[in-house]
């Protein structure tokens, strides 16, 4: 996306913290504070960047940051990104069994592509399953509370890249949490749904990618 293009525009979630919670702003860093209530839909990255007499470039990695939290979403031409706290959180909650569900994935994972087991080859798997669904947790319940989940994603991201994760490998990981997802839930597991994990995940492998780096 081209950064001059983007267009912020506050979500669901963040119009009910304008609503819900009048003690929000106090607590946010100030920048936070200005881009999130600018952020109308209609200004674009560049426009804001010119009405706070800021660069261009910090505005956007404000932007990221409001985007990762769920509070805004980040449109161009083509498509919006966005973390859909209210659907996440329902498909999330909707997992009967979570260690199998962890289960399966990293079977799924390992059945489609081979290539991803020697990262894993010294894996407790109790432990994996547990920290697993604990991350997925740890983002869904940080989109909910409207928390910023960018150090704990660079953090992440950083962490994987040891382990010898690769920018390639997370569409593959999103691609096999999806479909994990579909065969948990079955049919309750809607379009809606797998339209916001699909564009979550994207947002979440970029900031891990950019921790990573």
């Amino acid at each position: 996306m081209d950064s001059v293009e983007l267009i912020p525009q506050r979500t669901p979630h963040g119009e009910r913290l304008i609503v819900d919670d009048s003690e929000w702003l106090t607590e946010w860093e100030r920048i936070d504070r200005q881009v999130f209530i600018l952020s109308d839909g209609y200004r674009s990255v560049e426009r804001i960047a010119m009405l706070l007499h800021r660069p261009v470039d910090a505005i956007l990695e404000t932007c990221r940051a409001l985007t990762v939290s769920g509070r805004i979403s980040l449109k161009d031409k083509q498509k919006t990104l966005i973390m859909d706290a209210q659907l996440l959180k329902i498909s999330f909650e909707s997992i009967p069994d979570l260690p199998l569900f962890a289960h399966q994935f990293y079977g799924l994972l390992f059945n489609t592509f081979p290539d991803a087991r020697p990262l894993f080859a010294r894996t407790d798997w109790k432990k994996q399953y547990q920290l697993l669904m604990a991350t997925i947790a740890t983002v869904v319940s940080g989109v909910e509370r409207g928390a910023n989940l960018m150090p704990t994603l660079h953090k992440l991201g950083e962490k994987h890249s040891h382990f010898g994760a690769k920018p390639e490998h997370y569409p593959i990981v999103g691609a096999c949490l999806i479909t994990t997802f579909k065969r948990a839930l079955g049919g309750h597991f809607s379009q809606e749904m797998q339209d916001a994990w699909t564009t979550a995940l994207e947002i979440i492998s970029t900031e891990m990618i950019r921790g990573a780096a």
